[in-house]
């Protein structure tokens, strides 16, 4: 929010109703975010950190603070962008180095060390991204219009391209239930600063 009252972490219920539940400093630039043990975990876009706070709400926390987790010198994409927790890491996008980073949980779920998972190919950057039950994870690139699969050995491989009928892919998630679990969706943004064909949608 460019309202610094309204810049935080807001919870959204089944009905619609919208809360704030926890402020974040008008620097911050908060992006994706995850759930684990009943603590949220939020990337950080601006500032070289990953946000914790409790789902009840509260004063936000530093979880992790890494240079791994800061912008590149130079470059017009976020940081820290897309965050999944898998098999006990946390996995961050930067979209502006095209890393995937992993970070473990230790004891009473603090961080570990961040270590390189794997490198986006070609220059391009990962925005956001969801896992296969196999480990692998799949990219959405934004303006690099594409969707890419990065294997747990770090390969990867271009999935999807603009002649696929991307426009400005963001997000990504799996169905959740029966046959749908092996559908994979993507929403197409298609901000007017990327996009050449404007046509937001969701693919499937």
């Amino acid at each position: 929010a460019c309202d610094p009252a309204n810049r935080g972490i807001w919870r959204v219920t089944a009905d619609g109703q919208a809360q704030i539940i926890a402020h974040l400093p008008v620097e911050a630039l908060p992006n994706g975010i995850a759930l684990y043990h009943d603590r949220l975990y939020v990337a950080d876009s601006a500032l070289s950190r990953v946000w914790t706070v409790p789902v009840t709400g509260g004063t936000p926390t530093a979880w992790i603070e890494d240079p791994l987790l800061a912008q590149a010198p130079g470059s017009p994409f976020p940081a820290g962008n897309g965050i999944k927790v898998f098999r006990g890491e946390v996995y961050v996008a930067n979209s502006s180095t095209g890393q995937i980073l992993a970070i473990p949980f230790l004891n009473n779920d603090e961080a570990g060390a961040p270590r390189v998972h794997g490198q986006m190919p070609d220059g391009s950057g990962c925005d956001d991204f969801a896992f296969d039950v196999f480990g692998s994870l799949y990219c959405t690139t934004d303006p690099f219009l594409t969707v890419v699969r990065m294997d747990p050995d770090g390969s990867t491989e271009v999935l999807l391209t603009a002649a696929d009928g991307l426009d400005g892919p963001t997000s990504t998630a799996f169905g959740v239930q029966g046959e749908d679990r092996f559908n994979l969706y993507i929403n197409n943004a298609a901000f007017p600063f990327f996009s050449v064909a404007h046509q937001p949608s969701l693919m499937r």
